[in-house]
């Protein structure tokens, strides 16, 4: 099934409770919970199954939360998107006990959830070509998303992930909408450099 784009219209629908628009809605954004809060871990060694759990929270906040939507539109949603998944995660830090540390391949389910991520690092080298190595190029990049500084980190999950401008990125981050494109520029370059020599020193994912 062809999911609809998120569109003002569908968010508008979603509200009143129009047909299915709220479920496609809510649909729509299960898609992308689990990438938004895998970025937001990626430095956690049970980052996939935490993510599923705060993703799965996340939604069910979304559903409570929709009725309460101030302004009906598109941007809007993703920045509530956005400010929900955040707070989960910070429920989940503040909740979470020592995982074991599994086997972080094992782990992965695919690597669709981070494929805007994926997307980015395309050019920092060859693109692999069956699905464990797109599973295993999954692992090596929240590893180096995870090793970021904080600011960065932040930067590319709330452009990449979370699909803000630079304008809200800025007002989440306390800073113009240009020292935010700034920052976002010499995060992404940070991680493409860390990202190339990681394949350099371990070989690129078949």
């Amino acid at each position: 099934m062809t999911l609809p784009p998120l569109t003002d219209a569908l968010v508008e629908a979603a509200v009143r409770n129009s047909g299915d628009a709220r479920a496609r809605l809510l649909e729509l954004s299960a898609g992308r919970l689990r990438g938004m809060a895998l970025a937001r871990l990626a430095a956690e060694p049970d980052r996939w199954n935490a993510a599923e759990d705060v993703a799965q929270e996340a939604l069910l906040a979304l559903d409570r939360g929709l009725d309460r939507l101030e302004s009906r539109t598109a941007r809007a949603w993703l920045a509530f998107q956005s400010a929900v998944v955040s707070h989960k995660v910070a429920d989940h830090f503040r909740a979470r006990r020592a995982p074991g540390r599994a086997d972080a391949l094992a782990a992965v389910p695919d690597a669709s959830s981070i494929g805007p991520l994926l997307g980015v690092l395309a050019a920092s080298g060859p693109s692999p070509s069956s699905m464990a190595g797109a599973r295993e190029a999954a692992v090596v990049a929240l590893d180096e998303l995870g090793a970021l500084r904080d600011r960065h980190r932040d930067a590319i999950t709330l452009a990449l992930f979370d699909q803000l401008e630079t304008r809200e990125i800025g007002e989440r981050l306390g800073m113009s909408r240009t020292s935010a494109a700034n920052l976002l520029a010499r995060a992404i370059e940070s991680l493409r450099a860390r990202y190339a020599k990681r394949l350099a020193r371990e070989g690129s994912p078949p």
